[in-house]
C-alpha cells in the first residue's frame, strides 16, 4: 500500500478577530500550566465543599490524558491531598462484541463501507459498569476519606449522560481531523475503548467511529466546563466555557479562513512545492483548501499562540448562521460544498501516466444512499486557474467510441495487466484559463494535467469519505512517499461500481452542449462585472465570477452561503458593509467561506492586478 502523507501550510491562515481583553487574558497555554489549573479547581472545590472534586476529562480521538492525569495527582500529593483516577476504558463492552458491531458497518466493501447513522458512545458502554461507576461515584461525594480531593474519570464516553450529574467539572479535549490522521499515521491513534495505541483501520474512522464521536462533541461543547485545544500535544490551550463561547459567536460573524492541507500522488504537480515553500512536499495531487469535516480555524485573539478550532465545531452549533436555513434543515451536521486546488503544473509537459488523474467518476444521491448511507450525491466542477501547454481535461466518451470494447478492455487491464489506447474511447478537451466543465455524477472524466484546477464539487459525507470511483490509472506504479518514488502498488479500483454508475450516453456532443459551461454577465458597472455560469439541471449549486479592478459588492441575502477563492491577483480584502471590523484577506488560489448571516459585504483589491473571484453557492436559499 502507498504510504501517503498530508502536509499543511499556516500561509495567511490566522483568522483575526476582535473582542474583550478577557479572552486572553482566561485562555490557560501550556501542559504544566493546565495541570496547575486543574489543581488549583480541584483544591478550591474541596475546600468549600470537604468532598472530593469528581472530574470528567473527555474529548475527541487522539488525545492522550494519562500524562496530565498523572501529572495534576502529583501535583495534589504535593499538597498534602490524594486524588484517583478512573479510565473510561475500563467501562467499554468487550472489545470483541464492539469489533463485531463495527464490522457490520466497515462492509466486504474493500474501497467503502456503510454510515452508522444510529448508534452513540453510550450504545459502546456496558451498562452494568457503567452503573457501578455512577455508584461509585455518588458514595465517595458522601463517604470519601478527608484527604481525597479530587476523582479524575478520563477517557471518551466519561461525560455521558447517566454520569454526567455525577461531576463538578467537565472538560472537553479537541483535535482536528487533521491531527487525528496524523496520529493515525503514526499509529498513536487508540479507539475509546483501548488503552494502548495501535494500528486503526481507516474503516472504522470513517463510517463508525467519526460518526458517534460527533454526536458526543454536539453533546457536550453545551455542558462542558472547559474547552483543551489539544492539536499540539505539548502545549495544550485550556479555554473557560464563557470565553470559548464568546470566541466562537465571534469568530462566525467574520468571513472564515482555513489550514489547508496538501497530499502528494501519481499526477501531482509542482508548483504547490515552492509557491508554499514546502520542500518536503515533492508533488501535490490534492490540496484540501476548504473541506468542512477535515478542516480547522486558526484563531488570534491577541495572545501569543493561536487558538486551533475544528470548524466542525462552529457548523454543530452554529448552522443556521453558516449554512443558512435552507441547508441547515436539509443535511444536519453537513455543509455539502468544498473547494479544492488540484496542482497540475509542470515545467515541461510530461507523459500522460504522469499528469492525469484515473478514469474515474462519481455516484449519484440515490446511490450513496442505498449503498454507503450517505447524504448527497457527488457533483463537481473544474475551473481553469491556470493553463500550461497541453492542458487538457478528460469528460465524457468520444463520440464514435465502441463502449462495449472500452468495458471489456478495462476488466482486462485490471485483470490481466493489459494496457490499452484509452484516447479512443475517452473524450480529451483542450483547456484554457477561465474555462469551466460540469462534472455531474455518473460523467467519466479528469485532469489530463498541465493545468491549476479550481474544484468546486458537492461533499457527500458527514466525515468527508470520498467518493471516486477508479476505473482504469494507466497500470502505474503509485506515489510512496516514504521512498519519494513512485514505486507503490497502482491504486484501488472500483469498477463494479463505476459501471453501477457510469451514464454511457455522455459522449462528444452531449457533453459540449450540456457539461462546458459559458458565462453570462448578470450584473456590471465601472470596472466591476459579476456573471454566472452554465449549470446542468440535476447539479445543486452554482459557479460565479466577479471580476473587479477596485472593489464589487456581494450580499449573501441571509440564505445564502458563499464560498470563494481569488483565482486571479495578489490580495484581496472580504469586508462587511454594515459592520467594515468584520473582514479578513484572501491571497492567490485561497478559499473563504461567507457565512449565510454575513449579509451584504465586499471585495477591495489589495494588490496591483485586476483580480478574479469564483464562487460557488447551493441554487437554493
Amino acid at each position: 500500500m502507498a504510504q501517503m502523507h498530508w502536509y499543511t501550510t499556516l500561509r495567511n491562515a490566522i483568522n483575526r478577530i476582535e473582542g474583550s481583553e478577557e479572552w486572553a487574558n482566561s485562555v490557560v497555554v501550556g501542559n504544566k500550566a493546565i495541570c496547575g489549573k486543574l489543581r488549583d479547581i480541584v483544591i478550591d472545590r474541596h475546600i468549600k465543599t470537604k468532598k472530593p472534586c469528581i472530574v470528567a476529562l473527555d474529548g475527541y480521538l487522539g488525545t492522550q490524558w494519562g500524562p496530565i492525569v498523572e501529572e495534576v495527582i502529583g501535583l495534589l500529593q504535593e499538597e498534602g491531598l490524594d486524588a484517583t483516577a478512573m479510565d473510561v476504558a475500563d467501562l467499554y463492552k468487550p472489545e470483541e462484541w464492539i469489533e463485531t458491531l463495527i464490522k457490520k458497518y466497515t462492509t466486504d466493501d474493500p474501497s467503502y463501507g456503510y454510515v452508522c447513522g444510529d448508534k452513540l458512545i453510550k450504545d459502546l458502554l456496558d451498562p452494568s459498569r457503567v452503573r457501578a461507576a455512577r455508584r461509585t461515584m455518588l458514595d465517595l461525594k458522601k463517604n470519601a476519606p478527608e484527604k481525597l480531593a479530587a476523582v479524575f474519570c478520563h477517557g471518551i464516553g466519561s461525560a455521558i449522560k447517566p454520569l454526567r450529574e455525577t461531576y463538578d467539572q467537565i472538560f472537553f479535549f479537541d483535535l482536528s481531523r487533521v491531527s487525528v490522521m496524523m496520529k493515525k499515521f503514526d499509529n498513536t491513534l487508540r479507539t475509546p475503548c483501548q488503552k494502548k495505541p495501535e494500528e486503526v483501520f481507516w474503516k472504522k474512522l470513517m463510517y463508525f467511529y467519526y460518526h458517534i464521536l460527533d454526536k458526543h462533541k454536539k453533546e457536550l461543547l453545551p455542558v462542558m466546563d472547559g474547552y483543551i485545544d489539544g492539536n499540539d500535544g505539548n502545549e495544550l490551550k485550556l479555554i473557560p466555557k464563557e470565553a470559548y463561547r464568546e470566541i466562537t459567536a465571534a469568530l462566525i460573524k467574520y468571513p472564515l479562513k482555513f489550514r489547508r492541507f496538501m497530499q502528494p500522488g501519481n499526477w501531482g504537480g509542482l508548483k504547490h512545492k515552492t509557491y508554499f515553500e514546502l520542500p518536503e512536499l515533492t508533488n501535490c495531487a490534492w490540496d484540501t483548501a476548504f473541506y468542512a469535516p477535515k478542516q480547522s480555524c486558526l484563531v488570534d485573539i491577541g495572545m501569543d499562540c493561536n487558538l486551533e478550532i475544528p470548524f466542525l465545531n462552529l457548523q454543530l452549533q452554529y448552522p443556521v448562521d453558516i449554512c443558512g436555513p435552507y441547508l441547515a434543515k436539509k443535511f444536519p451536521g453537513l455543509l455539502p460544498m468544498i473547494a479544492c486546488i488540484d496542482d497540475g503544473y509542470f515545467p515541461k509537459p510530461v507523459h500522460h501516466e504522469r499528469s492525469n488523474m484515473p478514469i474515474h467518476l462519481h455516484p449519484d444521491g440515490e446511490y450513496v444512499r442505498g449503498n454507503f448511507n450517505e447524504h448527497v450525491g457527488r457533483y463537481e466542477t473544474y475551473y481553469i486557474v491556470e493553463a500550461y501547454e497541453n492542458a487538457n481535461t478528460m469528460l465524457g466518451f468520444c463520440e464514435d467510441a465502441e463502449l462495449e470494447d472500452f468495458k471489456q478492455k478495462v476488466l482486462d487491464a485490471s485483470e490481466k495487466g493489459s494496457k490499452f489506447d484509452w484516447t479512443k474511447y475517452v473524450k480529451t478537451w483542450p483547456s484554457k484559463e477561465g474555462d469551466l466543465y460540469l462534472i455531474p455524477s455518473g460523467t467519466v472524466h479528469g485532469t489530463g494535467g498541465h493545468q491549476m484546477i479550481l474544484e468546486m464539487d458537492t461533499c457527500p459525507s458527514n466525515v468527508g469519505t470520498e467518493y471516486s470511483f477508479f476505473i482504469y490509472d494507466f497500470l502505474r506504479k503509485s506515489w510512496d512517499d516514504v521512498k519519494k518514488a513512485f514505486c507503490a502498488n497502482p491504486v484501488s479500483l472500483q469498477i463494479k461500481h463505476g459501471f453501477n454508475q457510469c451514464r454511457w450516453y455522455r459522449r462528444e456532443k452531449w457533453v459540449k452542449e450540456h457539461l462546458l459551461a459559458k458565462p453570462r454577465e448578470i450584473r456590471s458597472g465601472k470596472g466591476w462585472s459579476e456573471e454566472q455560469y452554465d449549470t446542468y439541471g440535476p447539479m445543486p449549486f452554482h459557479i460565479e465570477r466577479a471580476h473587479f479592478e477596485d472593489r464589487i459588492e456581494m450580499d449573501t441575502l441571509g440564505r445564502f452561503c458563499h464560498i470563494v477563492c481569488l483565482t486571479k491577483g495578489d490580495h484581496v480584502l472580504i469586508r462587511s458593509k454594515k459592520n467594515p471590523e468584520w473582514q479578513t484577506e484572501l491571497e492567490w488560489i485561497q478559499v473563504a467561506l461567507v457565512p449565510a448571516s454575513f449579509g451584504k459585504y465586499e471585495f477591495v483589491n489589495r494588490g496591483n492586478k485586476p483580480c478574479t473571484v469564483v464562487r460557488i453557492r447551493w441554487k437554493r436559499g
